[in-house]
């Protein structure tokens, strides 16, 4: 993705199913826990593309090239007393934040941080460019 934004192409990306990005979501803790509510939530709802939410990645969970963090995920299918399938559609503006250096606890955090504005300040003079990811997979509900 970083590599992508340096070359300046700005034409949006979309991983499938099978990609390690989607993979990643899958197995984050954020996603597992943001999906489970909804279905227990929407046990029996159609849903369609325009049926979207709020997903964070905090900063110490999922470091997808330190880029992917506030998300829309977007839902598509329907359940039936909370089983059933659903196309999962997760969109992010690939660009990047200033990092305050003064939440660095440990060297992880502070290299991390220092990476982020690196490519922050490479954003801000043009050198990076920014554009749109997304990542589409289904999930089965049984």
């Amino acid at each position: 993705m970083l590599n992508k934004s340096a070359i300046g192409n700005n034409q949006s990306i979309t991983y499938g199913q099978n990609s390690k990005i989607a993979s990643s979501i899958k197995n984050s803790q954020t996603y597992k826990k943001t999906i489970n509510e909804i279905v227990q939530n929407n046990p029996n709802k159609t849903f369609s593309s325009t049926d979207c939410y709020s997903l964070i990645f905090p900063d110490n969970e999922l470091d997808l090239y330190l880029g992917l963090h506030k998300t829309t995920m977007c839902l598509d299918g329907e359940l039936n007393n909370g089983k059933g399938n659903l196309q999962v559609s997760i969109t992010d503006f690939y660009d990047f934040e200033y990092w305050d250096y003064s939440n660095c606890k440990g060297l992880r955090k502070f290299v991390a941080t220092l990476i982020n504005n690196e490519a922050w300040m490479l954003q801000e003079m043009g050198i990076l460019n920014n554009y749109y990811i997304t990542v589409i997979f289904d999930e089965n509900f049984k």
